[in-house]
């Protein structure tokens, strides 16, 4: 519900695509970080003149350090 509040509030056109992709790959995404990369992966798509798609707010995310976006540590594993 947050991504297509965030995504409706910055003008990006939600598609089934973007959400369920956006869902599967960033399932602990924090509300912030989702604000984040829906500004940058829409700042990309408009200097393209294009408009906002999942591969947008993927390449966002290679410039974050989220950390809800690490894989979960394994036993004995820290995350440090």
């Amino acid at each position: 519900r947050l991504w297509t509040i965030l995504c409706t509030q910055y003008g990006v056109k939600v598609s089934a695509g973007l959400l369920g992709n956006a869902l599967r790959d960033f399932p602990k995404i924090s509300g912030r970080s989702i604000r984040q990369l829906i500004r940058l992966g829409k700042f990309m798509a408009d200097r393209e003149g294009v408009e906002v798609e999942f591969a947008h707010i993927k390449r966002a995310a290679k410039f974050h350090d989220f950390t809800e976006l690490l894989p979960e540590p394994t036993a004995g594993e820290d995350r440090a």
